[in-house]
């Protein structure tokens, strides 16, 4: 089966506002904040969500340090 869509043309390819359901709860919060503000410097693309889930991971991973 072929995919509609490339990864990063999925979603007009930009971010999508929810954050994907394997994050943690903080995490989540983290992306819920994150991706609004990204968005509105045009200067990212769907391609880069995998940076933007690794920095609500790593956010989560340090507040449960704090």
């Amino acid at each position: 089966m072929m995919v509609k869509h490339a990864f990063y043309q999925q979603n007009n390819g930009h971010l999508s506002y929810s954050p994907p359901k394997y994050l943690t709860p903080i995490a989540k919060t983290c992306w819920r904040k994150v991706v609004p503000f990204l968005e509105a410097t045009n200067r990212v693309q769907r391609i880069d969500s995998m940076l933007v889930e690794q920095y609500c991971v790593q956010y989560q991973r340090i507040s449960k340090c704090l």
